[in-house]
């Protein structure tokens, strides 16, 4: 129990700032835009129609969760790097792991099929590495 105290302390602190809704909107339809597009405009023939069409609804949900989540990761690390300009504290490379490990699984989980997956990946990794994700 302590740690979704934690939590909604966490919550409601960053959401004390009313810039923080912001930050949340904005990245949430930023990265959801990423997680549909990339995907669209990596696989030659691919239309937002098409993705839509050959998309499940549950992955189209967990698009929309994964990119609320990142939202919220957004909104959480630009209060902690205001808050760590005042303190001068040099933590928020954590964040930034955090923020591109997140952005990977979106990336991995908005793919519906491999395919798909080979040819959102092979910006970025070896053939190696797509076949030991695959």
């Amino acid at each position: 129990m302590g740690m979704f105290r934690d939590l909604h302390t966490a919550l409601a602190e960053t959401f004390s700032v009313r810039r923080s809704y912001f930050f949340l909107i904005l990245g949430s339809a930023v990265f959801g835009a990423l997680y549909v597009y990339i995907p669209i405009f990596i696989t030659p023939g691919n239309d937002f129609a098409f993705f839509i069409q050959i998309t499940p609804w549950w992955t189209l949900m967990l698009i929309s969760v994964l990119a609320a989540l990142m939202g919220l990761l957004a909104a959480m690390q630009a209060y902690v790097w205001k808050k760590s300009k005042a303190f001068k504290v040099n933590e928020a490379g954590t964040g930034f792991a955090a923020a591109i490990g997140s952005f990977v699984s979106g990336l991995f989980s908005s793919a519906t099929c491999a395919a798909c997956v080979s040819a959102v990946f092979s910006v970025f990794l070896p053939s190696a590495g797509i076949i030991f994700l695959l």
